[in-house]
């Protein structure tokens, strides 16, 4: 598309009912007004001389003057330099985080098994000593502040375990002067008083996994033996919820379910579910290419529930939304899709490393083991630090947010971790796109409601692998934020 540079280094964009101006550079985020918006488009297709002619015919009443302003404001925006490169300390291996499988045994059968899916052998860590092993591993980094998360299979099935390095690595970490959270991932079906009273004392967030309303958590989530679980686990949940315990509900759905997508989300915050993650089963399969245009008009759904109840709740309870969200107030661009094989590593039974618990039992992503540490100089690893650039990243708006996307969805898709699923992206930009809709929507007519969320959100001193904006920026946002105000 034709046009002059610093308006094709903008993103210009009508989302529902508003329109946006978004800066991939610096992630400014500024709402338009309708003739606003028509200025830039005519210039992103005709060049700024033909582009504002054409504009002024229409619009008489707008004077040069004012057109001018907004030009070189803008072009003030473009200007300011990029903020993306990697420091230092964001391309270290440094671990601090451990995904754990405590065991591959599980109570239920899911339609959509991973375990099965990957012919993950059988596996259970029953030895203390195997357990120290890993307590070792991440006390012996220098970080002050680390995590543990279960995962299994079913890690209820291996309570004695799970109690045993909480309560380890929790006594050790103090005498040593630092912190551990803790989180689990769980069916839900083993929850009882005594477990949740053990979540609370040690502080775990649970993330639990139920798929949505009865019929459908009964056909995506049964036993093993193809009993119903529904009614249990939703017993247990409220038990959760009632208790105070962090939870967050994911739900895989499958693709013949998509269609009740907003249905699943709205089902879980109607029980007072704060915090809602759900996934097509198909993501990283050329089935995805399927679903894409109906789960993003599902993906609208909720993004106007959300807003519609946003002065009860001072939140989003999408997770995804919440994420680009944090990401667009913050104003700190991406450096890594995540902490995976930097900061966190999949440790499997035996010890061995992997990028995250999601590559567990895929030997051609072992990384190292808690015994020996990280082989920084591996091929996983140095392909991870290097996050090359790419296309089509390269030229897309969103990349600052997504940096590529999740890896292990890459791998599954294209037997590449750095090459995504242009289906996968076309939902991602989706969930970007909706989330600053919701931005600009909550700072313009819930104002009030916008500070508390800012500040409830832990982004003014972010994690490594964030970049921070320059100090001139502020100036330049709010030079460009005058020059729109006059017209938004």
């Amino acid at each position: 598309m034709g046009g002059d540079g610093f308006v094709s280094s903008l993103y210009l964009d009508k989302v529902l009912d508003e329109y946006i101006l978004f800066s991939p550079k610096t992630l400014h985020l500024i709402r338009l007004d309708a003739e606003s918006y028509e200025l830039l488009d005519s210039i992103r297709k005709r060049g700024v001389e033909e582009g504002v002619s054409e504009f002024l015919k229409k619009y008489p009443e707008i004077s040069p003057q004012d057109v001018n302003r907004v030009i070189e404001g803008l072009k003030a925006l473009s200007a300011v330099p990029p903020y993306l490169s990697v420091d230092s300390k964001s391309s270290e291996v440094v671990p601090t985080s451990v995904a754990l499988y405590l065991t591959s045994a599980c109570n239920f059968k899911c339609v959509y098994c991973y375990e099965q899916q990957h012919g993950i052998l059988p596996f259970m860590i029953r030895d203390e000593n195997d357990a120290d092993d890993i307590i070792e591993f991440l006390l012996s980094r220098g970080s002050s502040k680390l995590s543990v998360g279960f995962f299994g299979g079913e890690p209820l099935l291996n309570f004695h375990m799970l109690r045993y390095i909480a309560e380890t690595l929790s006594r050790r970490a103090a005498s040593l002067g630092k912190t551990v959270n803790f989180s689990i991932t769980t069916n839900g079906y083993l929850i009882t008083p005594s477990v949740v009273d053990f979540f609370k004392r040690f502080r775990f967030n649970v993330v639990l996994s139920m798929d949505g309303p009865r019929e459908i958590q009964n056909h995506n989530r049964p036993t093993k033996t193809g009993d119903p679980t529904f009614d249990v686990v939703m017993k247990n949940l409220r038990l959760l919820l009632t208790s105070g315990v962090p939870v967050t509900v994911r739900a895989t759905i499958l693709p013949e379910q998509i269609d009740r997508y907003f249905e699943i989300f709205r089902f879980f915050v109607e029980n007072g579910v704060r915090s809602v993650h759900i996934e097509p089963a198909s993501i990283g399969s050329d089935s995805f290419r399927e679903i894409v245009s109906p789960l993003k008009e599902q993906l609208k759904l909720i993004a106007e529930y959300e807003l519609e109840h946003i002065e009860e709740t001072e939140m989003f309870r999408y997770s995804h939304f919440r994420k680009y969200f944090t990401i667009l107030a913050s104003r700190r661009a991406l450096v890594y899709p995540c902490g995976a094989g930097r900061k966190l590593f999949g440790v499997s039974s035996d010890g061995k490393l992997y990028p995250c618990q999601r590559f567990v039992g895929m030997d051609e992503f072992v990384v190292g083991d808690v015994r020996l540490g990280v082989n920084v100089d591996s091929e996983v690893i140095q392909k991870i630090l290097r996050n090359p650039p790419r296309e089509p990243c390269n030229h897309c708006w969103a990349y600052p947010l997504c940096r590529g996307g999740c890896y292990y969805i890459n791998y599954m898709y294209s037997g590449d971790i750095h090459k995504p699923d242009p289906y996968y992206c076309e939902f991602i930009r989706e969930l970007i796109r909706l989330s600053m809709w919701l931005y600009v929507k909550v700072k313009r007519n819930h104002p009030v409601i916008f500070e508390k969320m800012l500040k409830s959100l832990d982004y003014y001193s972010p994690p490594h692998g964030v970049s921070k904006a320059s100090a001139d920026e502020s100036k330049i946002k709010k030079e460009v934020g005058e020059v729109w105000s006059s017209r938004s």
